[in-house]
């Protein structure tokens, strides 16, 4: 009996985290996640100036961020569940895999701890 599709599956960047989370204790467990936070920025920075957007990209964080708190709606951008989704491009949205950024960021913490 085949396994149906869907189930179980999904949000395994999320699953590895928590699992990161329970591993490391609370103490690491907050270092590498602001690590790992700090890399997918960086990661998403980068992708996004390989692709010629970069400051759009910064615009839209710029706008996100006084939005998340200000409580407004931003033009543009209409929430679905706790996400902001751009609806003006008329381009679908990329997307970026998390697991380079959960291992640099795996890696800066460990590198952390061993020095302090």
């Amino acid at each position: 009996m085949g396994r149906k599709a869907g189930a179980g599956g999904g949000a395994g960047d999320a699953k590895l985290m928590a699992a990161v989370g329970i591993w490391l204790g609370l103490y690491s467990g907050i270092v590498a996640l602001v690590a790992i936070s700090i890399f997918a920025i960086i990661f998403a920075l980068l992708k996004a100036a390989s692709k010629g957007k970069f400051f759009a990209v910064l615009r839209n964080i710029r706008d996100m961020v006084i939005a998340f708190f200000l409580f407004i709606k931003v033009k543009g951008f209409r929430k679905s569940g706790t996400e902001a989704i751009a609806v003006d491009s008329g381009q679908p949205l990329e997307t970026m895999p998390y697991a380079p950024a959960i291992f640099a960021g795996l890696v800066a913490a460990a590198v952390y701890s061993w020095m302090f």
